[in-house]
């Protein structure tokens, strides 16, 4: 997180916060499909158009990225919020590319696939995303995304999986946008809440 005063031409009890939030799961999973949905849901927050650097196959080669501006009265005092969202490529021959997304993260989104099979995979991702944020200890929300496959994975079988309880599991369709913006809203709703407590508590 990133805090100023912003300059004289706005009120002195205005502050200006930035935050990074990270899309992180196995491939095609799901995740620019969210950020594709976040950019057009929310697009008259949008501050910068955004980009995605694909492969020719149209999967994430090394992130998606855009910027969102949202504004907020928090205990007499105005906050500009600037939430950076961004995803991570879900291809393990890109792990190192991963890990330099998720630098500076102030917040995680983890997108499992829930489709038949991929237990081992959404496991191997969450326990990668884990250890890269050991050390920061940020709050991570946990999004179960194509619950409306055949078979599907249900959200009490990934909880056991990933060894979490079941209430923090998001159900979504994200192609559908079903789940989407609620999970976005949870993430960022977590990450003030953790910077409010830390300051409450400093």
């Amino acid at each position: 997180m990133q805090t100023q005063t912003l300059p004289g031409q706005i009120p002195a009890n205005t502050r200006l916060l930035q935050f990074k939030i990270a899309y992180w799961g196995p491939g095609e999973s799901g995740k620019t499909t969210n950020y594709l949905w976040i950019k057009r849901k929310l697009g008259k927050y949008k501050v910068s158009q955004g980009f995605s650097i694909q492969t020719s196959q149209k999967r994430t080669l090394w992130a998606d990225a855009v910027w969102l501006r949202t504004e907020m009265d928090v205990g007499g005092q105005h906050l500009i919020v600037m939430w950076q969202v961004v995803t991570a490529t879900g291809q393990e021959r890109f792990l190192s590319t991963r890990e330099f997304v998720l630098a500076g993260a102030d917040g995680a989104v983890f997108v499992a696939d829930a489709s038949p099979g991929r237990e081992d995979d959404d496991l191997r991702s969450f326990q990668e995303l884990l250890g890269f944020t050991a050390n920061a200890r940020i709050p991570i929300v946990v999004q179960l995304n194509k619950v409306d496959v055949p078979n599907s994975i249900p959200p009490a079988t990934l909880a056991k999986v990933l060894g979490i309880p079941a209430g923090e599991i998001h159900p979504s369709v994200a192609v559908k946008g079903e789940g989407v913006i609620e999970v976005f809203h949870a993430i960022t709703a977590e990450v003030l809440k953790a910077v409010f407590v830390k300051v409450k508590g400093t």
